[in-house]
Protein backbone atom coordinates (compact mmCIF):
# COMPACT_ATOMS: atom_id res chain seq x y z
CA UNK A 1 0.00 0.00 0.00
CA UNK A 2 2.70 2.49 0.96
CA UNK A 3 4.77 1.76 -2.16
CA UNK A 4 1.73 2.37 -4.37
CA UNK A 5 0.88 5.50 -2.37
CA UNK A 6 4.36 6.91 -2.95
CA UNK A 7 4.05 6.27 -6.69
CA UNK A 8 0.59 7.84 -6.82
CA UNK A 9 1.85 10.89 -4.92
CA UNK A 10 4.25 11.54 -7.82
CA UNK A 11 1.55 11.43 -10.52
CA UNK A 12 0.44 14.73 -11.99
CA UNK A 13 -2.42 14.36 -14.47
CA UNK A 14 -5.78 16.16 -14.76
CA UNK A 15 -7.62 12.83 -14.56
CA UNK A 16 -5.87 11.62 -11.40
CA UNK A 17 -6.48 12.93 -7.90
CA UNK A 18 -3.38 14.41 -6.33
CA UNK A 19 -2.10 12.68 -3.21
CA UNK A 20 -1.05 15.46 -0.84
CA UNK A 21 0.09 13.32 2.08
CA UNK A 22 0.62 9.73 3.13
CA UNK A 23 -0.35 8.78 6.68
CA UNK A 24 1.39 5.78 8.19
CA UNK A 25 1.17 4.85 11.84
CA UNK A 26 1.34 1.41 13.44
CA UNK A 27 -1.81 -0.42 12.36
CA UNK A 28 -3.13 2.35 10.11
CA UNK A 29 -2.27 3.79 6.72
CA UNK A 30 -4.07 6.21 4.44
CA UNK A 31 -3.83 8.76 1.70
CA UNK A 32 -4.78 12.42 1.90
CA UNK A 33 -6.14 13.48 -1.48
CA UNK A 34 -7.81 16.43 -3.15
CA UNK A 35 -11.56 16.63 -2.68
CA UNK A 36 -13.78 16.24 -5.73
CA UNK A 37 -16.84 18.44 -5.90
CA UNK A 38 -19.85 16.94 -7.63
CA UNK A 39 -22.45 14.21 -7.43
CA UNK A 40 -21.60 10.68 -6.42
CA UNK A 41 -22.06 7.83 -8.88
CA UNK A 42 -25.17 6.75 -6.93
CA UNK A 43 -26.65 10.27 -7.24
CA UNK A 44 -25.90 10.37 -10.96
CA UNK A 45 -27.59 6.99 -11.50
CA UNK A 46 -30.68 8.10 -9.55
CA UNK A 47 -30.86 11.35 -11.56
CA UNK A 48 -31.06 9.54 -14.88
CA UNK A 49 -34.30 8.32 -16.38
CA UNK A 50 -32.52 6.22 -19.05
CA UNK A 51 -29.15 4.53 -19.47
CA UNK A 52 -26.37 6.74 -20.82
CA UNK A 53 -25.90 6.89 -24.58
CA UNK A 54 -22.78 5.43 -26.20
CA UNK A 55 -21.49 8.99 -26.68
CA UNK A 56 -21.94 9.80 -22.99
CA UNK A 57 -20.16 6.59 -22.03
CA UNK A 58 -17.23 7.43 -24.33
CA UNK A 59 -17.07 10.98 -22.93
CA UNK A 60 -16.67 9.57 -19.41
CA UNK A 61 -14.44 6.57 -20.10
CA UNK A 62 -11.92 8.00 -22.59
CA UNK A 63 -10.43 10.42 -20.04
CA UNK A 64 -10.40 7.63 -17.45
CA UNK A 65 -8.55 5.32 -19.82
CA UNK A 66 -6.10 8.10 -20.66
CA UNK A 67 -5.39 8.65 -16.95
CA UNK A 68 -4.95 4.91 -16.30
CA UNK A 69 -2.60 4.68 -19.29
CA UNK A 70 -0.57 7.60 -17.96
CA UNK A 71 -0.34 6.00 -14.52
CA UNK A 72 0.81 2.69 -16.00
CA UNK A 73 3.65 4.42 -17.85
CA UNK A 74 4.96 5.64 -14.51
Amino acid sequence: FLAEAQIQAQLRHPGILTVTDIVSEPGIAGLVMDIVDGPSLAEEIQRRSAPPSPGEIRAVFLPILEAVGFAHTK
